[in-house]
């Protein structure tokens, strides 16, 4: 975390969506994120590795949104977070699709988990390691497009995300609204096997959480006991103030 702080420095993202961090739950429940909050997670039980999470900046107003019923291993492994924007909710899904996943199952589990957060005031942003070469024209992603576009989203990763010597692919991406504005660049970093993306969405502007100061008297027999003295007190020695002109 320590080595991934200081590669984004100066300026941190408001949002880090991490695929594949191989935590359990006790684990990422104590990571270390000097100046982030842990916003939304899912750890494997079954199978080793994988998993998403999203590290939110503490300044920002947030909340988890709940999607483990929706998750099966390998499939789809997903988590989320509901940021406020006014007038809109913004939802941020991070995504991780195994490539020996059940492709069909991911598409119906993706398309359940957005019907039914669908409505005009939510906007979207859906990102993560989906196993499909954004690269290239193939099945799996025309079936993908066709089903975002149904929900007015679109792929943004056109550039490689992973390169070996054998190959070079785009299967990492980020799905926003069409009309949104948005600059996306890759970020080496040389901490995965992966290159990270960052995209910057222009025309948004995120709430900061609130903290509410409330001051109240502590009334107990000690405070009685001293509010007592200081009555009496004040009645042998009163305060005098004279006006010298």
């Amino acid at each position: 975390m320590h080595e991934l702080s200081n590669s984004l420095r100066p300026d941190y993202p408001h949002i880090l969506c991490l695929t594949e961090h191989h935590l359990k739950n006790f684990k990422i429940d104590n990571l270390p994120t000097d100046q982030y909050n842990l916003g939304s997670k899912f750890c494997r039980h079954e199978f080793k590795n994988g998993a998403k999470c999203i590290i939110v900046q503490e300044d920002l107003d947030f909340s988890p949104i709940s999607l483990d019923n929706y998750c099966k291993e390998k499939d789809i492994e997903v988590c989320a977070v509901r940021l406020k924007i006014t007038p809109i909710q913004l939802k941020i899904l991070a995504i991780y699709r195994s490539a020996s996943g059940n492709f069909s199952n991911f598409l119906k589990k993706l398309d359940s988990i957005l019907n039914t957060r669908h409505s005009i005031k939510v906007k979207f942003v859906i990102c993560g390691d989906i196993n499909i070469n954004y690269l290239e024209k193939c099945n799996t992603r025309q079936q993908l497009d066709a089903l975002l576009q149904t929900y007015n989203l679109i792929g943004t990763v056109l550039f490689p995300t992973r390169k070996s010597k054998a190959s070079s692919t785009a299967i990492d991406n980020i799905f926003i609204r069409r009309t949104k504005n948005s600059i996306i660049n890759p970020d080496i970093n040389g901490l995965s096997d992966h290159e990270a993306q960052i995209i910057m969405i222009e025309n948004m502007v995120l709430k900061n959480q609130t903290n509410k100061i409330t001051t109240k008297r502590d009334i107990n027999d000690q405070s009685i006991l001293e509010f007592q003295l200081l009555f009496i007190h004040s009645l042998y020695f009163p305060y005098i103030h004279i006006q010298v002109k």
